[in-house]
């Protein structure tokens, strides 16, 4: 919906018109802003995607390399990790295209439905994302050390359990950094976007409430 389309959208709503010029530069700013946000959601999750098939073309490659059953095995992990998360960012970018409405209150509901949906997505990034990732890395990483230490002769099982150790705590480090990330950008942007949806909408319902309260006062032609 273009800007010019969504102020029309605005004055067909029952607002007093004094409520309608006060708001003419909010539907402005709140299109300008819902526009960076679908533009900035498809970017990631582009960017989200392409990355996770990069982790698993190079695990793949490795593991062919090692020729580690174990490493293959967390190359598949990642494989479906990296699936699922293409599948659940789709799902959610489709739901949002459909929520564009001609009205104003459609639109405001389908906006901040959208932006919830990416406040729950980012919430819970360590359900869908982080685990099946490092789940998958972690299976990739033993089995890369596993195959080192055979190749090279060691045998030292607590060396192995050291390295597998390390391997664990630094993809805990990573994890925890992305889900401190995530849900940083869900506080810091996408909870105070969807905050000034709802005022908007509060806005939008209570200019129309106080015009049909109005209307009902106003005493009835002979």
């Amino acid at each position: 919906m273009d800007i010019e389309r969504f102020r029309s959208a605005w004055r067909d709503q029952p607002v007093p018109a004094h409520l309608i010029e006060e708001d003419d530069d909010m539907i402005e700013s709140l299109e300008r802003r819902m526009k960076l946000f679908h533009r900035k959601i498809v970017f990631r999750d582009a960017v989200e995607t392409l990355a996770a098939l990069f982790v698993v073309a190079v695990f793949a490659w490795v593991s062919r390399q090692s020729g580690s059953g174990l490493a293959w095995a967390g190359t598949v992990v990642a494989a479906a990790a990296a699936a699922g998360i293409a599948i659940r960012l789709g799902r959610a970018r489709r739901a949002e295209a459909g929520s564009a409405a001609h009205d104003l209150r459609s639109r405001l509901h389908g906006e901040i439905d959208a932006v919830e949906r990416q406040i729950h997505l980012l919430r819970t990034v360590a359900r869908w994302y982080v685990l099946p990732l490092m789940l998958g890395g972690f299976l990739w990483s033993v089995g890369l050390i596993l195959a080192a230490t055979e190749e090279i002769g060691i045998h030292s099982t607590p060396a192995a359990l050291v390295a597998v150790a390390v391997v664990a705590l630094w993809l805990s480090a990573v994890g925890w950094l992305v889900w401190r990330v995530n849900r940083k950008a869900a506080r810091d942007h996408l909870e105070p976007l969807r905050s000034g949806l709802l005022d908007s909408l509060r806005r939008l319902e209570a200019g129309g409430d106080d015009q049909s309260t109005r209307s009902a006062g106003s005493p009835s032609s002979p």
